[in-house]
């Protein structure tokens, strides 16, 4: 039997935690654009992130892992975790295609705000190259410098996607602040990572 063309989804992130916002994202991504699998990669040390104290790496993945049980088309690498020093996504991507078959398609999927420091990315031209790139929900129009940046940096024709439908309003951060806090976690996170993150009293 050939094996067709395969369309698999990148989903990179410190995942610290990962919550349902992370996993609406994946899942409206994988229906949108049709992909095969989605792949979440919990970053290592993610360098634009350096200042800021990140859970272990192994807490990190085992959090995506129970998540994304139930799911057949989601899962997880630690590509990222393995390597030394600062990961950068170009790396990551060079690896992963390296390891699939060359006419496989990648597609990228960041969130809205990721547009804004993409170009500013390690070796985004080679980036663009390797894969589609996935932006969560169009909040604003593409502002013109943006577009020129991007334009500048390689052709943009079709490597752009928006996600038709609405983004989750849930960040990690707000997740951490609220468990600090003694708050509900209700319908922030899968029930299985709450479980996890109370019985270990990760960020108390």
């Amino acid at each position: 039997m050939g094996m067709g063309i395969m369309k698999i989804g990148l989903l990179g992130g410190t995942f610290d935690p990962i919550h349902n916002g992370h996993l609406h994202l994946a899942q409206e991504a994988l229906i949108q654009e049709d992909l095969d699998k989605v792949i979440f990669i919990p970053a290592g040390n993610p360098w634009m992130k350096s200042d800021l104290k990140v859970s272990d790496s192994g807490i990190r993945k085992h959090m995506v892992d129970i998540s994304i049980i139930d799911n057949a088309k989601f899962f997880s690498s630690d590509i990222e975790l393995i390597r030394d020093g600062p990961t950068y996504t170009s790396d990551t991507l060079e690896e992963l295609v390296g390891r699939y078959r060359n006419q496989d398609q990648f597609f990228l999927i960041l969130g809205s705000d990721a547009i804004e420091t993409f170009p500013l990315w390690k070796n985004p031209k080679r980036i663009l190259e390797l894969t589609k790139l996935i932006f969560a929900e169009r909040k604003y129009e593409l502002s013109p410098t943006v577009l020129k940046e991007l334009s500048r940096i390689s052709d943009i024709s079709g490597k752009i996607i928006f996600l038709k439908s609405k983004m989750l309003d849930i960040s990690s951060s707000e997740i951490r602040r609220k468990i600090s806090e003694g708050e509900s976690l209700q319908g922030l996170v899968p029930n299985q990572v709450q479980e996890f993150i109370s019985r270990l009293k990760i960020y108390k």
